[in-house]
């Protein structure tokens, strides 16, 4: 891990991604696709929007940080 939560919720993230891939496989009824899309798809684009507005908070503060030191 980096010590940058926003970086590394970015790699987490690809490797949950992964392991759904590797779900998506072997699973595909019905359930499988109203997983996908109901619960899958949006706990991805949220995460991502998370981490998007986590990496300009952590640009703020660094930019605070930089401004404040002696």
């Amino acid at each position: 891990m980096t010590g940058r939560p926003h970086m590394d919720g970015e790699v987490l993230l690809r490797e949950i991604d992964a392991a759904w891939a590797k779900t998506q496989q072997h699973w595909h009824d019905d359930l499988a696709s109203d997983f996908g899309r109901s619960h899958w798809t949006p706990l991805v684009d949220e995460s991502r929007s998370y981490l998007r507005a986590l990496a300009e908070c952590m640009e703020l503060l660094t930019a605070a940080e930089r401004e404040t030191e002696y």
